[in-house]
């Protein structure tokens, strides 16, 4: 048998709120404030998504190491190259740490 699960979602007019309280999660976006039961999100820590925290973590770690000419240079060489993650937004600030973490993974 199938279980169903329903979100209930509650358009709300009231004193403007957000975040949590108590048991309710309130938000806002550009049709009005809304709430929510508030949940814990399911984190399974399997061994492959442990890894990979792990490994952004280090490449992360390396980039705070880096001098303010290394930046630099990482910089410049970003800007001719194109970023081919699927999920990559042209706009984002720091195109010379993607490119970074790219060339160390």
């Amino acid at each position: 048998m199938a279980s169903v699960t329903i979100k209930s979602f509650m358009k709300v007019l009231d004193i403007p709120k957000s975040g949590k309280r108590g048991n309710t999660v309130w938000q806002r976006n550009r049709y009005g404030q809304y709430g929510y039961p508030a949940f814990i999100p399911y984190n399974p820590r399997t061994p492959a998504q442990v890894a990979v925290r792990g490994t952004f973590g280090a490449v992360s770690a390396r980039w705070r190491e880096l001098t303010e000419e290394q930046r630099i240079l990482w910089g410049q060489v970003a800007r001719t190259k194109k970023l081919t993650w699927p999920y990559s937004v042209p706009t984002q600030p720091s195109p010379s740490f993607h490119h970074s973490v790219q060339s160390f993974l």
